[in-house]
């Protein structure tokens, strides 16, 4: 369970923001170069929403959805209290679901909203806010199968002595990579 509870966690890192070089998978955010700039720096807009979901092309934007941390959730939420923008919900008191897929449950100017947690969770310059794109053009390959190998015995870094310690070694493989630049717009912090 740990394992698997790691690999998650690394995956959910690299599928976001993997630079893409020597064995790192290309992340969404990386991949994703064509971008949309927040009016004001460190604040997020209603504009914001809207501009990126503009710049997306057509083609698209039938089976575009938007890719954010939750914490950028949070914040387009607080973006409209009164319904009138209709950016999220009518009844904010509903909360997100805490689906355990990572999908909100919920769409963002009529697109699905999916949580992925390992995107920025700031408004900085120059931070990679969220992304609306057509998730078909973002391919991840992996080759099946986990391999884990016991370490009988593991060695201190100083003297180089044993240190009465096992240790487990697992080991995968698999890559992502956006196949049509185009197919994305990465909201970015002005």
């Amino acid at each position: 369970k740990m394992i698997q509870d790691s690999k998650d966690v690394l995956e959910a890192t690299q599928f976001a923001t993997g630079a893409g070089t020597t064995v790192f998978p290309q992340g969404i955010t990386v991949g994703a170069s064509t971008t949309a700039t927040t009016g004001t720096t460190t604040v997020l807009a209603v504009n914001d929403i809207y501009k990126t979901e503009e710049a997306l092309p057509p083609r698209f934007r039938p089976n575009a959805q938007w890719f954010a941390n939750r914490f950028i959730y949070n914040k387009v939420r607080q973006l409209d209290t009164a319904g009138g923008a209709n950016l999220w919900v009518q009844d904010l008191r509903q909360g997100l679901a805490n689906n355990e897929t990572g999908n909100t449950g919920f769409n963002l100017i009529g697109y699905p909203a999916n949580e992925a947690s390992g995107m920025a969770a700031s408004l900085a310059t120059t931070t990679k806010i969220a992304v609306l794109g057509d998730p078909s053009y973002y391919v991840i390959v992996e080759r099946v199968g986990l391999d884990i190998e016991l370490i009988p015995h593991l060695f201190g870094t100083t003297a180089n002595y044993p240190t009465g310690q096992r240790g487990v070694y697992a080991m995968w493989r698999n890559t992502g990579r956006v196949f049509e630049n185009e197919g994305f717009i990465t909201l970015v912090g002005a």
